[in-house]
């Protein structure tokens, strides 16, 4: 019985040590940059040189691979970027915001490749892209939002390419345009008035 409770018990904290790795730290102090058999082990704080400024990053590894929560701050401490890993490879929603701390972009990840839907955001937190990838392309129909949310425009995109019906769309929800393409390549265009009827060429 008391191996058994033993047993338990290492199991319960190897788990909950685990859980504490994937989740990531948030304390730059907590970083110790060590490496084991000269790959990267455990906590880092890496300093980066972005296009935008300095950056730092709070990042886990695991025999010199990145594991669970990485989380990115500027210069002045503030929070940019939350990536998520597994086994070295961006497997999750990366999440970018800007210097007041609002959510700009959400990247989803499977096993490396950008996968789901990609969303861009306002200042307001208003949806004003929606973006569909499978494996690294764009699959399925583009959304473009106007500021208060009605629709701006969609097109439809098959292996990267835009393959079908674009429509764009008035603030009133009104269809303004259509362009037809078919792998990659516009053809035919129709344009609407403001009360919807097609404006002969």
């Amino acid at each position: 019985m008391r191996t058994l409770l033993i047993c338990f018990s290492l199991f319960a904290f190897s788990f909950s040590l685990a859980a504490q790795t994937d989740s990531g730290f948030t304390n730059k102090a907590e970083a110790t940059n060590l490496k084991v058999n000269n790959q990267k082990d455990g906590k880092w704080c890496e300093e980066q040189d972005e296009q935008w400024g300095k950056f730092y990053q709070l990042i886990v590894y695991k025999l010199g691979k990145a594991q669970g929560i990485a989380r990115k701050y500027d210069a002045k401490g503030n929070l940019r970027v939350v990536d998520f890993y597994t086994n070295g490879v961006p497997d999750g929603t990366e999440k970018i915001y800007g210097e007041k701390g609002n959510l700009q972009y959400e990247i989803p990840y499977v096993a490396g490749k950008e996968n789901g839907i990609e969303k861009v955001y306002g200042e307001h937190g208003n949806v004003l892209y929606e973006i569909p990838f499978k494996d690294d392309k764009i699959v399925g129909v583009e959304k473009v939002y106007y500021d208060g949310g009605q629709l701006f425009y969609e097109v439809p995109y098959t292996n990267g390419n835009m393959d079908g019906v674009q429509k764009g769309y008035l603030g009133n929800g009104k269809e303004k345009f259509e362009t037809t393409y078919s792998n990659g390549k516009a053809g035919a265009t129709k344009t609407f008035d403001d009360n919807g009827n097609e404006v002969k060429q």
